[in-house]
């Protein structure tokens, strides 16, 4: 066996080298930033005058035995982003080179780290502020060691050091009515240590966290406050998260696990409401379903059962055939009984039309769908779908429990294949 600080190192290089070659190809870009988004979202659209640059920093450092990244809570003052949560950054200024070089500048002012000890590894999707008409540039880097900060009193009023295994968990993600300057908005936000990290911050660090996601980061812990050579992973965090052979087929990022954990969970909330005091009967779709319908279960609180249905309509082809199979049909009668059909996803609709004729003549208390995705763009059939998870382009996605060929399952997001995997 090899020696496992060897080995762990290796691993982090890999997941390091991963995120780095991630952000330098094909970004998720404004479909992430738009999962933590306010909604609705006027600040698309560019101010008449042209848009202040701007840069932040995203730094990963080890510290107590994971990593975290460096936030700020600005203090109160008489402007736009007064006491919000944000990275290190700012406005660009004449004497920086490229944004890059303005994000490391101002994290030197505003926190202390220096541009030297900083190694780059790429930029995430630049998001436009409306209310302060800035074109925010996020830079991404990373660390060995933790730093000594010093935050400046006049830019910092709280520096929060955040776990990024923190930010990855479902649990600190919610969503609320506020009443904005200029609207009122679904506001998601991440809460985290006695803050809410919303707007333009959450935007960056849902694509972030997609990215992450992307490289099959796992939280890990680390023996040692050294990461550069020296760390090793305990128990069985010992996985190496590098550039695995199913994520190289995958073309983008459409999305990532935390966010379908989050939309899992608010789904679980409404069929609870709905179904409280019925007998609910859950009918997965064989196979795609499965992770959906595992967690699903677990973020419904009432009584429930399960029963489970095969079908086919793809086999080993990109598109649907609109010619539907039994392979499997289901285990107990549905008469009387609250049925909810739960689908990974819905493309022609061909599918779950003949799925709500076949169990509308079995005398169901009453049928209704739930999806974890929709494809609108390659619908051929009216369906009546109660709750939807998320709309998908028209493209070939795997993941989450979508395979190509019984394969890509596995993946804890939703992906774009790349063509020629299909096509070949």
């Amino acid at each position: 066996m090899g020696n496992p600080r060897t080995q762990t190192a290796a691993s982090l290089h890999r997941f390091f080298s991963c995120l780095q070659a991630r952000l330098a190809g094909p970004l998720p870009g404004r479909s992430a930033q738009m999962l933590m988004a306010p909604l609705p979202r006027p600040g698309w659209d560019r101010s008449s005058t042209p848009a202040r640059q701007s840069g932040i920093l995203i730094l990963f450092y080890p510290h107590q035995g994971q990593f975290h990244l460096p936030l700020i809570l600005r203090p109160t003052y008489d402007g736009t982003h007064s006491g919000q949560v944000a990275f290190p950054g700012g406005g660009r200024e004449d004497g920086d080179t490229d944004v890059t070089a303005t994000a490391l500048r101002e994290a030197q002012e505003e926190i202390g780290i220096r541009p030297a000890d900083v190694q780059v590894l790429g930029r995430l999707t630049p998001v436009y502020i409306r209310p302060s008409n800035y074109q925010v540039h996020p830079t991404v880097g990373r660390l060995t060691t933790r730093p000594r900060f010093r935050p400046d009193p006049q830019e910092v009023a709280r520096l929060l050091e955040v776990p990024l295994d923190a930010l990855l968990d479902p649990a600190h993600r919610h969503r609320e009515q506020w009443n904005l300057q200029d609207r009122q908005a679904l506001v998601p936000f991440f809460a985290i240590q006695e803050q809410r990290i919303w707007g333009a911050t959450a935007m960056i660090l849902s694509e972030l966290l997609a990215v992450v996601e992307s490289c099959n980061y796992t939280p890990r812990v680390f023996d040692t406050e050294e990461e550069s050579g020296t760390v090793v992973m305990t128990g069985e965090k010992q996985i190496p998260c590098g550039m695995a052979p199913l994520d190289q087929d995958v073309d983008r990022i459409l999305i990532s696990a935390g966010a379908i954990q989050a939309r899992v969970r608010e789904l679980g909330q409404r069929i609870d409401a709905c179904y409280r005091g019925k007998d609910l009967l859950l009918i997965a779709v064989l196979k795609g379903s499965v992770l959906f319908l595992a967690d699903l279960m677990r973020a419904i609180s009432i009584p429930h059962e399960v029963d489970f249905l095969a079908t086919s309509s793809y086999g080993a082809s990109s598109e649907s055939s609109g010619v539907v199979r039994i392979l499997k049909d289901l285990d107990e009668p549905i008469v009387g009984r609250h049925v909810l059909l739960v689908e990974d996803i819905i493309d022609s609709g061909h599918t779950l039309a003949y799925l709500t004729r076949l169990f509308s003549a079995r005398s169901p208390a009453s049928l209704e769908i739930v999806t974890l995705l929709d494809k609108p763009g390659r619908r051929e059939v009216a369906i009546d779908v109660r709750w939807t998870g998320f709309s998908v382009p028209n493209e070939f996605v795997i993941g989450y429990g979508l395979d190509f060929d019984q394969k890509y399952r596995n993946l804890p997001y939703i992906g774009v294949l790349k063509p020629e995997v299909y096509t070949q």
